[in-house]
């Protein structure tokens, strides 16, 4: 007892040193932030590129559409967000053909390894309640799901 009284003061800065270490290594084994943002997610991805040609085709046939005032598609990881901003003479039923039309243009390849969003809204503000309205095509279907 006398041992651990005499050492006290010894050992508390050991074992103050033992958890400064612990968390040292915790911290750059367990927390480490190299590498890519996505992790191993995109393996594949360099494969099946969506190109920046694609994406023109695709704005330029939604943009062709009366009543869409513009659009824009964006790729985060493995999902390709198309987004669509239409006037007050646009319809729900004729959103969603624009959206099929659009999804067309994807090929077989690209449809069964991205998942496709439609997201579509009004470009300015309105009284209509009809969007906004968001259509969903996971890499597993062959179809959009409203």
């Amino acid at each position: 007892m006398k041992a651990l009284k005499k050492f006290r003061w010894v050992i508390l800065g050991f074992a103050i040193l033992i958890l400064i270490v612990i968390i040292w290594a915790g911290k750059e084994f367990l927390l480490s932030s190299d590498g890519p943002l996505y992790g191993n997610r995109l393996q594949g991805a360099d494969k099946v590129p969506i190109s920046s040609a694609l994406k023109t085709e695709i704005t330029t046939l939604i943009n062709s559409k009366s009543g869409v005032k513009s659009s824009s598609v964006n790729v985060h990881g493995l999902i390709i967000n198309v987004i669509i901003m239409v006037d007050d003479t646009m319809t729900t039923d004729v959103a969603k053909i624009i959206s099929n039309e659009a999804l067309m243009k994807f090929s077989d390849a690209e449809k069964k390894f991205y998942d496709i969003s439609f997201l579509i809204n009004y470009a300015a503000k309105s009284d209509k309640k009809d969007f906004p309205l968001i259509g969903y095509k996971n890499k597993n279907n062959t179809e959009i799901v409203w």
